[in-house]
């Protein structure tokens, strides 16, 4: 568990590095130059959206198709990736306001019969004061090579199941208080950041924010 206290304000910090021989990245970089045009993916999808004044549901559909298949995956973690031609994707959405409360979630399933999902609520109690909280369950075998969510494993929505929940306070025009806190807990392997090493993630992730913004209001 961490928790900072931060005085905001403009403060940028720039990092430069120089070699002067070819790094693991630059041979990278050529070998994907020279097997470019190598590989075809299509990629087809559509929304079908209801909307009224104060509620809204979807249904959305993608299909990927690539035209040679995909290399088997060794590590462990990587083990429910799919090496097949042709993913395929649905999912329902749905938002909801309710006076002061705002109500959304969204249910995905791959090809493969796995789930992933993402259900939250945004309530405005007072003028000053925000409260929300985000619940996701993604599937260890989801499969979508396409997604973007909430969450630490934003890119993939698979092997992840987590609780946020964050508060905003309006102290005056200058001052803001925000809180947060993101409980998160992942069934499976997880590659570690030195990309060498695996882990079981059998425990939990706590991290906690408390941040002080300090603006100027002009007239």
């Amino acid at each position: 568990m961490c928790c900072y206290i931060l005085i905001y304000n403009s403060f940028k910090y720039s990092f430069y590095f120089f070699t002067t021989h070819l790094s693991d990245e630059m041979l990278a970089v050529k070998k994907s130059i020279a097997n470019k045009n190598t590989v075809t993916e299509k990629t087809f999808a559509g929304n079908l959206k209801y909307v009224r004044r104060t509620f809204s549901a979807g249904i959305t559909c993608s299909q990927v198709q690539l035209d040679v298949d995909r290399a088997p995956y060794d590590a462990p973690y990587q083990q429910f990736k799919s090496t097949d031609r042709n993913a395929l994707n649905v999912g329902a959405d749905y938002q909801a306001v309710i006076r002061n409360l705002n109500v959304f979630g969204e249910v995905a399933r791959s090809i493969n019969g796995a789930i992933s999902m993402l259900h939250g609520i945004v309530l405005v109690p007072h003028p000053r004061l925000t409260i929300s909280s985000v619940y996701r369950d993604f599937a260890k075998d989801y499969q979508n090579n396409k997604a973007n969510v909430f969450g630490e494993n934003n890119l993939t929505a698979a092997n992840e199941r987590g609780h946020y929940t964050g508060l905003q306070y309006n102290i005056n025009g200058r001052w803001t208080l925000s809180a947060y806190a993101d409980v998160v807990h992942f069934p499976f392997f997880l590659q570690s950041m030195s990309q060498v090493k695996h882990r079981a993630s059998s425990g939990h992730l706590f991290i906690l924010f408390l941040i002080l913004y300090v603006g100027y209001v002009s007239n």
